[in-house]
């Protein structure tokens, strides 16, 4: 049986490992952020025949003919998924 001193020990340890991790992950991020920029602008930069860009700056009818171009169908259905409030949840607007 474990002990509660070994119990409150864990705890702590497992508190220390999650904040080191925060630390390190706040450390990483916006290098992560950079790279993903400086490939964005790379594959912009290139001139590819199919890029196609969806932007949370963009009007639903901007980034519904992006996807429908991407996805070579009508607007209906682009239009749905452009239209969801979720589409662009996980994103923040950079500042």
């Amino acid at each position: 049986m474990v002990s509660r001193a070994n119990n409150r020990k864990r705890r702590k340890d497992w508190i220390r490992r999650g904040s080191y991790v925060k630390r390190n992950f706040a450390r990483l991020l916006p290098t992560i952020r950079n790279d993903m920029n400086f490939e964005s602008d790379a594959m912009r930069d290139a001139g590819f025949e199919n890029l196609h860009r969806m932007r949370v700056s963009s009007s639903i009818e901007e980034n519904t003919a992006e996807l429908a171009d991407f996805l070579s169908i009508s607007e209906e259905d682009p239009h749905k998924i452009v239209e969801a409030d979720y589409t662009f949840s996980n994103l923040s607007l950079p500042t």
